[in-house]
């Protein structure tokens, strides 16, 4: 599945180190994911916070929002 991402100036900068996003160009990051991986995915970029947006495809975002969603559960 084609995956687009933008990174911030501090997320650029962390994912230059990362194995699976370190080939972003300027601010973006586009490659292909296998379905299966999109939930590995997923939780790899809550790692970034806000420094990180899912452009496409609208899975991957539904997962992130929903794994962040379940993360604050825990604290309310």
């Amino acid at each position: 599945m084609e995956v687009v991402l933008h990174f911030t100036d501090a997320g650029a900068r962390q994912a230059s180190s990362d194995v699976v996003f370190k080939s972003v160009q300027g601010h973006e990051w586009k490659g292909a994911i296998p379905v299966a991986e999109l939930p590995y995915t997923a939780r790899g970029l809550l790692a970034y916070g806000p420094e990180v947006k899912v452009v496409v495809p609208v899975e991957l975002k539904q997962m992130v929002r929903s794994m962040l969603e379940k993360s604050l559960e825990q604290y309310l």
